[in-house]
């Protein structure tokens, strides 16, 4: 299955689940709303252990002063697990 099709699918049942449960729908959002407030301030150590914890001998991080956006390259990822974002 190609990723597109994936992460559609995913969003469909996403949306499915949470038009029959609003209280999960709202429980989740909370927890989100919390672990973004936790990660606030620390984002750059946050993408370094993602690429350590993926194993990666390579981290390239480059911020273009021009461009404000913070851009990360992690190498040698065998297979990502996307069900972690859904």
């Amino acid at each position: 299955m190609k990723m597109k099709n994936y992460i559609e699918n995913e969003i469909k049942k996403k949306r499915k689940f949470f038009s029959e449960s609003y209280a999960q729908m709202v429980s989740e959002f909370n927890s989100e709303q919390k672990t973004t407030k936790d990660y606030n301030g620390r984002q750059l150590l946050e993408l370094i252990q993602n690429a350590d914890d993926a194993h990666s001998r390579t981290v390239l991080i480059k911020i273009d002063k021009k461009n404000p956006a913070l851009i990360t390259k992690i190498k040698e990822v065998v297979k990502p697990d996307f069900e972690e974002f859904f």
